[in-house]
């Protein structure tokens, strides 16, 4: 409050979810290795999206994309890049 009885805004304090999502992108990409293990590490961490994963696991296990998509969904459980 100021002198004058009326009460000063304030800012919110600044959100950081920086670790928290780099902890669920580690799991995540741990999860991907395990199901997927023709893939690097450094192959995983470079993936971007969703539908870059459904690409790459469709091209290194020779899946089509319809059952690559099933897969990778299966292992997201609904998490994205």
């Amino acid at each position: 409050m100021t002198t004058s009885g009326t009460a000063i805004p304030t800012l919110p304090e600044p959100v950081t979810t920086a670790p928290a999502t780099l902890e669920l992108r580690d799991a995540m990409n741990r999860d991907i290795l395990e199901r997927w293990n023709r893939f690097s590490a450094g192959d995983v961490s470079s993936i971007t999206s969703v539908d870059e994963l459904v690409r790459k696991v469709s091209s290194k296990y020779g899946q089509d994309r319809k059952n690559a998509g099933i897969d990778v969904g299966a292992v997201l459980k609904g998490r994205t890049f």
